[in-house]
């Protein structure tokens, strides 16, 4: 398997320095950055296409909904996961409105990114 190249967008710094902590302990992934920001992220994107984006649903300037859907019309759209703190499964019925192509509860968010990164 090739290195996977992640962004991780988080608007709390706390919240965005465990999970970029958590990314950073699994072996699969090469380069990793971080945006706290939608237009950061959306600037990282483009500057750096990585192959995965992981985006707390609450950004302070873009939802995290919004920048999904707005990744998804780049030429080389990321695979796209929202991350939130409850409710994934009601998420995952309607994630073609929103853009993304999986959703992740934070919660869990460990055994989650191990197990997705297996069928990545």
């Amino acid at each position: 398997m090739h290195s996977v190249r992640v962004l991780v967008v988080a608007n709390h710094p706390p919240v965005l320095q465990a999970m970029t902590q958590m990314v950073r302990r699994e072996s699969r992934v090469g380069e990793l950055w971080e945006a706290q920001t939608g237009q950061e992220a959306l600037a990282r994107v483009e500057a750096y296409r990585p192959d995965l984006v992981l985006i707390d649903i609450r950004l302070p300037d873009l939802s995290g909904i919004v920048l999904a859907r707005q990744l998804k019309t780049l030429p080389y759209p990321p695979y796209v996961v929202l991350m939130t703190m409850g409710g994934a499964a009601l998420y995952r019925d309607i994630l073609p409105v929103f853009g993304a192509d999986t959703v992740m509860d934070k919660r869990n968010f460990v055994e989650e990114f191990t197990t997705f990164l297996d069928a990545f």
